[in-house]
């Protein structure tokens, strides 16, 4: 049954985690912020403050009136120091492991493409002046590669899935309602066929 009902969902269990970001077995934080809070900051520039207190252990401890957002940490090396990269289906993040400070988030659309071997090199084209170069395990480069093409393969089905089925009520606000799925419909995953 619960299979069953985790197919039902989209490939999720029982907490709504994908297999994918379940596979890269490291730890689920939750955010105390908003996700657009952190998405709000222009690419590549530090926080003016300190994002330090932001990754919650339990969901419960999430204030009520933000959307719990998951984000699945892998242990990495980057820049010469142990860090987590947390993924989310919307961004990526670098944080310190001591003190758990979000260094930096990336969207994906920011991303021009990846390569794995032990290292995980990722270009931001425009966006950064030079590669970021991830070291970590072959097997969690792999999880971490699989985690990213299901979040492309969900992505392109949400981008297909937009134009059927609903209702088609003429209620005066189809062309506020076009422009919404015209805008939602420019998703990261599409950047990557640029």
């Amino acid at each position: 049954a619960a299979a069953a009902t985790a197919a039902a969902a989209g490939g999720r269990d029982a907490d709504g985690h994908l297999a994918e970001e379940l596979a890269l077995d490291g730890e689920v934080l939750w955010l105390a912020v908003s996700k657009d809070f952190l998405l709000r900051y222009p690419f590549g520039k530090p926080f003016s403050k300190p994002l330090v207190d932001v990754l919650k252990s339990d969901k419960s401890d999430v204030p009520k009136k933000i959307e719990p957002t998951a984000v699945h940490l892998v242990e990495i090396a980057h820049e010469n120091q142990t860090r987590y990269l947390g993924f989310h289906k919307d961004f990526f993040l670098i944080a310190k492991r001591t003190d758990l400070e979000i260094l930096n988030v990336y969207r994906y659309d920011q991303m021009r493409r990846w390569i794995f071997q032990c290292f995980m090199t990722v270009d931001f084209g425009k966006y950064e002046s030079k590669y970021f170069m991830f070291r970590m395990e072959i097997n969690k480069a792999r999880a971490i590669q699989r985690l990213l093409l299901k979040y492309i393969e969900l992505g392109q089905a949400e981008l297909e899935g937009d134009g059927s089925g609903g209702d088609d009520d003429d209620d005066g606000d189809d062309e506020e309602e076009k422009a919404r799925k015209e805008a939602a419909s420019k998703g990261w995953w599409e950047s990557l066929w640029d």
